[in-house]
């Protein structure tokens, strides 16, 4: 059995012996009524003593049910209260005494009827001797009177919880299974302890309150330490200013983006970060804040103290008091001078890359013209064509290989060679190449000319016999102008007898007329008996990056 169900079965046990003995005239009664008296006022020192200096609604809630359960001498009791939960609803709830809890659960608080819902309302209480047959009793659906398994009440009594200023907290209510067991004695005592859990009541929930305040202050100073501390150790530059344009905070990011340190800059105007043609844009800036609008992400250009620019991204948002009112901005400033590059070198190259792709298909057209105009039969354009585009296909590849800076001369006449100069082939001798290192232009305009002088002497040269003999020597001296010109001689010995063309071909003016017009080179061809020698001198540009391969055809 339930101890709670015990002890409301020793409480009414209890009173009906008080009841009895308070009809009776025997002189032992009164002394037996005197002691009672007594009793209940010990009582009640002690529920003004416990709920006096105890802060906590709950425990409060059920040290006054017990008592004033126990000074009723009701079966049961139970205090219905109201609760502000942290969203600012009332919740309520209750303490029972006398019973299972469970057994005031199963049909929670009393309903809003016209005879229990008084109290809450703060009527004032109600004492019925016997429910059944008060007319206020029954009137309400579904149940129309007592719901079938709730605790049996045929006392009532409830007194109402009202704080100081008036709002009903809640109410006391009581029950008993026997008529006539609440008198109006019972009644004033109930109501005084009422009283004194108002008040009790009322200061837990003041220091329920300071106690929230505590924690939200804690929780506030904590989060205030802990942007703090970002603040400090971040590498943006995080600054703060009134709205008027003063600063009033620096961190370290400052002064490492700008170069001041925070006593140099704070109680100064932010335009001393400001170059001279963008000095519209704080009044701008300004305006917005003081409308309470944020600035998100705009670029812009800013003065470090030496005087030099950098580029910025900066976030601005306004700072509010606790009115809501506009005091000032918070303006975090990213630098985006890394991202300006890439995203420079990005286009830069986009734009090669589509005047190389451009480029390309210039040369490939003019190789096809030119060899066209050259040949007689499909076969024979095929064959050469194909090699011609392989001949600018192993240039771009050393290029490529060095991302475009350049490439060296001596493995550009390598690979030209490679298909004649081989293991059993002609003697081909390449001199003084090794260190001379070409830009772009000059390694696609040269490797398309040796590509031409190779296939001739394969041809009808030096490399279609084998007793034929190459011979390539490399110098690089200075010039007139201190510019570095590149000497290259292109000997050949030992082959067929050679004699001069008749007519010019697509190789003659490549070698003759483009080598002029994309290297500024002199060159010399000449068809000697011995062999063909051809003579190059031209400027050594320097080899640099991002430099654009032009026509060479």
């Amino acid at each position: 059995m339930d101890d709670s169900t015990v002890r409301g079965r020793e409480l009414t046990e209890r009173a009906e012996a008080e009841h009895l003995q308070e009809n009776s005239s025997d002189p032992q009664h009164e002394a037996d009524r005197r002691q009672r008296q007594t009793r209940r006022l010990q009582i009640l020192n002690r529920v003004a003593q416990l709920v006096a200096r105890d802060l906590d609604i709950k425990r409060i809630a059920q040290t006054v049910a017990d008592a004033t359960t126990e000074l009723t001498g009701a079966q049961f009791g139970a205090f219905f209260y109201n609760v502000v939960n942290d969203g600012g609803h009332c919740e309520k709830h209750f303490a029972v005494s006398g019973a299972p809890r469970g057994d005031f659960e199963k049909f929670g608080v009393p309903r809003d009827s016209s005879l229990f819902g008084r109290t809450f309302c703060g009527e004032g209480a109600i004492r019925c001797d016997d429910v059944r047959t008060d007319p206020r009793y029954g009137n309400n659906p579904p149940h129309r009177g007592i719901p079938k398994g709730h605790l049996p009440v045929v006392s009532y009594l409830a007194v109402p919880v009202v704080l100081r200023s008036g709002e009903i907290l809640g109410a006391l209510c009581f029950g008993h299974e026997r008529a006539g067991v609440f008198t109006a004695e019972t009644e004033e005592l109930v109501a005084g302890v009422a009283a004194h859990a108002a008040t009790a009541i009322d200061n837990g929930r003041l220091y329920e309150a300071a106690q929230a305040e505590i924690e939200r202050s804690r929780r506030v100073e904590h989060a205030a330490r802990h942007l703090a501390a970002i603040v400090v150790s971040s590498d943006d530059a995080i600054i703060s200013k009134d709205t008027n344009g003063i600063i009033q905070t620096w961190n370290k990011g400052a002064e490492k983006l700008f170069g001041y340190r925070a006593e140099e800059v704070i109680g100064k105007s932010i335009t001393i970060l400001i170059p001279p043609d963008r000095e519209d844009e704080e009044p701008m800036i300004l305006a917005r804040i003081r409308r309470g609008e944020s600035v998100d992400h705009y670029e812009t250009v800013r003065q470090r103290k030496d005087g030099s620019l950098v580029d910025i991204s900066l976030t601005v948002s306004p700072i509010h008091d606790s009115s809501g009112k506009v005091i000032g901005a918070s303006k975090i400033a990213r630098d985006i001078t890394e991202r300006r590059i890439i995203e420079a070198r990005r286009e830069l190259l986009l734009r090669e890359v589509n005047h190389r792709a451009k480029n390309m298909l210039h040369n490939v057209q003019s190789i096809a013209v030119q060899t066209l105009r050259n040949t007689t039969s499909p076969e024979t354009f095929q064959k050469v064509f194909l090699a011609r585009l392989g001949a600018l296909s192993h240039a771009h590849d050393l290029l490529a290989r060095a991302e475009w800076r350049g490439a060296a001369l001596a493995d550009l006449i390598a690979l030209e060679l490679a298909p004649y100069c081989g293991a059993g082939g002609p003697n081909c001798t390449v001199g003084g190449c090794d260190d001379v290192q070409l830009n772009a232009r000059a390694a696609l305009a040269l490797g398309m000319a040796f590509h031409e002088l190779a296939t001739n002497a394969a041809k009808y040269g030096a490399l279609s016999a084998a007793s034929g003999q190459l011979e390539i020597q490399c110098q690089v001296t200075p010039g007139a102008d201190g510019t570095e010109m590149l000497h290259i001689d292109w000997i050949e010995r030992g082959g067929p007898p050679v004699s001069k063309p008749s007519r010019r071909g697509f190789g003659s003016r490549l070698i003759e007329h483009g080598l002029a017009y994309e290297l500024e080179a002199e060159v010399s061809l000449d068809f000697e008996p011995e062999g063909v020698h051809c003579w190059i001198y031209m400027p050594l540009a320097p080899t640099e990056p991002g430099t654009t391969p032009e026509t060479v055809a």
